[in-house]
This record gives C-alpha cells, sequence and structure tokens, in this order.
C-alpha cells in the first residue's frame, strides 16, 4: 500500500486531548498556521473533548484508515497503541510522535520518524529539583490528570523519585481529568494528610481549580500550601504573581 497521495498531502494530527484545553487550542493552532504554509497541505486534527483513551485509539484508528501521507500522534500509551502504529509503519505511513514519547528501550519502542515534545520523566525531575533548591516539603503529592496516559504517570514518577532519593514521602493521586472534581480529591487528600505542603499537578487548569478551593477553604496559599504546575494561561501566570501558584 502507498500512503503518499499525488496532488494535495493529507495528514492527520490526532491528540489524546482534551482538544478544548488551552495546551490544546495552542498546539491546534500552531497545525493550522503550518496548513497554511503549504498549498498542497490539509491537516486535520482531531482528539477527545476531554481525555478518553478508548476515544483516542478509535480517532487514531480512523486517521489511518484513508491512509493519509503522514500522522502527528501522542504516543499517549505506546504499548496499547503498538500494534495499530506498527503495521502502518510497515505499510509506509510516515508518523511523527508530539508532546508525548514512547520512553521505552530503542529496539522496543514504535519506530516512528522523530518526536516533538519535552521528556515527562526529565520534566518531573525538574520540578521536584525546583522544589528542593527553594524548600524542604514535609510531604508532597502528584496529581494525575490522565491516569492510563504514560507521560503523565511518567512525569510524576520523575517528580516522586527525586524526592523520594531525598528521603522525603511523595506519592501520585488520581485526580481524574475533571479540575473542579480533582480539587475536591486533592482537598480530600490535604485533610487526610494535612502535614502534606507540596502539590504539584501535571496541568494548569487543575492547579487553578485547586487554588481556588483552597481559598475557600482558608488554607493560605505559598505558605500552608506551595503548588507547582505544567502549562501556562493568563490565569496561571496571574495567580503566580500573587504567589499562589509557585512555579
Amino acid at each position: 500500500t502507498s500512503f503518499v497521495k499525488a496532488e494535495e498531502l493529507t495528514v492527520y494530527a490526532v491528540v489524546h486531548g482534551g482538544i478544548g484545553d488551552p495546551y490544546w487550542k495552542k498546539v491546534e493552532q500552531g497545525i493550522k498556521d503550518a496548513d497554511a504554509l503549504f498549498a498542497d497541505l490539509k491537516v486535520v486534527y482531531t482528539g477527545p473533548d476531554v481525555f478518553n483513551f478508548e476515544q483516542f485509539m478509535a480517532m487514531l484508528e480512523a486517521a489511518i484508515a484513508p491512509e493519509p501521507a503522514g500522522l502527528l500522534a501522542t504516543m499517549t500509551n505506546p504499548e496499547a497503541m503498538d500494534e495499530v502504529l506498527r503495521a502502518a509503519i510497515a505499510d509506509g505511513l510516515p508518523v511523527i510522535a508530539i508532546d508525548s514519547p514512547d520512553a521505552r528501550p530503542p529496539l522496543e519502542k514504535i519506530p516512528y520518524l522523530s518526536y516533538i515534545g519535552e521528556l515527562p520523566y526529565e520534566g518531573g525531575v525538574l520540578a521536584a529539583k525546583q522544589i528542593l533548591k527553594e524548600y524542604k516539603p514535609k510531604r508532597a503529592m502528584y496529581g494525575n490528570h490522565h491516569p492510563g496516559a504514560m507521560n503523565i504517570q511518567e512525569r510524576g514518577q520523575g517528580f516522586i523519585d527525586v524526592l523520594t532519593e531525598a528521603g522525603l514521602t511523595a506519592e501520585p493521586l488520581d485526580i481524574t481529568e475533571d479540575p473542579v472534581q480533582g480539587a475536591e480529591i486533592m482537598l480530600s487528600y490535604l485533610k487526610a494528610h494535612p502535614e502534606t505542603d507540596t502539590i504539584f499537578t501535571g496541568n494548569m487548569l487543575q492547579a487553578e481549580a485547586l487554588v481556588v478551593r483552597l481559598e475557600e477553604e482558608g488554607i493560605e496559599l505559598g505558605k500552608d500550601v506551595k503548588i507547582s504546575t505544567f502549562g501556562l494561561t493568563p490565569t496561571t501566570m496571574e495567580m503566580m504573581e500573587q504567589g499562589k501558584i509557585d512555579f
């Protein structure tokens, strides 16, 4: 099978989303800007409204089916994506990984052409090192907003490994993809473990919702509890200026 068509080249971009998240809106805009640069290029951007791995896989398979000229995809759970992507790559489909890589050893990972994005484990390591530069936490928690997404899990693992090696208590917590629900789960954790003074979330919307919820409870942010996160919105930046989000 030849995946390259003459005339117009159609490329699919499939992300795990949710595609309404400010982070993914920026990714979408970048893809649209690239699309606009080339008259013979058509990029179809798709992903679940909110993080849902089963929907993501269905969308990935639907993108591969029409034999496009290329595919951009998040390596959200490489083991689960193995069969589908390896077959397509063997058939000649050029694949580039974005946002989240296949972190397995070179001979085991999906043979995509290249990867553009962060190294999630190292991202978590850097976050923990930044905290240790500033202060020594009594207890830390990592809020995982995409359970089942390996990159988000790896980010948390990097964070936890560094703090554990420093002799501190740190653990992951499933906070779901919903920021309102996530804030309640994190608040419950704080009530169960009142010595917790450090929370790191993999998503800025979760951090923002947590700030609002903890303030309602009379918890002093930046003093009683320090919050750090990945990703930026104008609200995140404002909360950082106010000392409500550490970094």
